[in-house]
């Protein structure tokens, strides 16, 4: 009986230790995927802006230069909360986000952009009067680099 009861404790031990590596393993491969590029995007206003909300949403979308008519992927968002600008927002970009780009990019031919949503005036919904990228002065196209992205921004007219 007593062999029975210190093999079976044995066995125990010696899977709670397997699972014990399985789980430090995971954590391991959970943290490299969480590597991040970081991205700095600087809001500058085109014209005299004035926030009442200061709660707004940037997204940064990915999609491939050679295809055309594809629709653009979501790689990441961010909420921020600004009162003034110009000012600085910093997205982290996960490092394997190209494979979650639909449809696939052709030969890593990757194009970048941010759309903002920001109902600056507090109205219950982003609409004229609100705060929005400026196309008219340059279209929200961004790098993955190290350098500072600019961003121009005007009212929703």
């Amino acid at each position: 009986m007593k062999i029975i009861f210190l093999a079976i404790s044995l066995l125990g031990i010696t899977i709670s230790s397997c699972t014990s590596t399985n789980t430090q393993e995971k954590k391991e491969k959970q943290g490299e995927q969480k590597k991040a590029i970081n991205v700095s995007i600087e809001l500058i206003p085109s014209e005299e802006l004035t926030v009442v909300n200061p709660k707004g949403k940037i997204q940064l979308y990915a999609i491939s230069e050679l295809l055309a008519d594809a629709p653009a992927t979501l790689i990441t968002e961010k909420n921020f909360e600004e009162t003034k600008l110009p000012t600085i927002i910093s997205l982290d970009i996960p490092e394997d986000h190209t494979q979650l780009i639909q449809p696939a990019p052709v030969n890593d031919a990757i194009k970048y952009y941010v759309s903002i949503e920001w109902d600056s005036d507090n109205s219950g919904q982003v609409e004229q009067g609100d705060i929005a990228i400026d196309y008219d002065r340059q279209f929200p196209t961004i790098t993955l680099d190290d350098k500072k992205q600019t961003i121009y921004l005007r009212t929703i007219k």
